[in-house]
């Protein structure tokens, strides 16, 4: 998945995880956050960063992009929602509804089998 398809409603079966994919340029100070409390304790997340196949190291490291890998593991059978801001630290202060920035969601489900 990508920021393409925010909205999107996914499943999680067994122990195959779902993958998202996100543009992102750590060194501008935005980075994507993930809203915890709205998994609802149904799956688990790791992410990595990969730096774009182009990058010159020798070049400045501003505008440095790449993509945000996440991988989304279920953990109990029921639904929760991957939620990601697009912001700088201190403009996303936790508060999903309040924020007018770039945010995207997915709604995810899960079950064991």
């Amino acid at each position: 998945m990508t920021s393409d398809n925010s909205g999107s409603q996914v499943q999680l079966i067994g122990e195959i995880p779902a993958y998202f994919r996100f543009d992102s340029n750590p060194s501008t100070g935005y980075k994507l956050i993930v809203d915890d409390a709205a998994a609802n304790g149904i799956f688990s997340f790791d992410q990595q960063f990969e730096r774009f196949a182009d990058y010159d190291p020798a070049a400045p490291v501003m505008g440095a992009g790449g993509t945000n890998l996440f991988w989304l593991t279920g953990l109990k059978q029921g639904s929760g929602v991957f939620r990601i801001a697009y912001a700088r630290p201190w403009e996303y202060k936790g508060d999903w509804e309040a924020f007018e920035g770039t945010k995207f969601t997915y709604n995810i489900g899960f079950s064991p089998s």
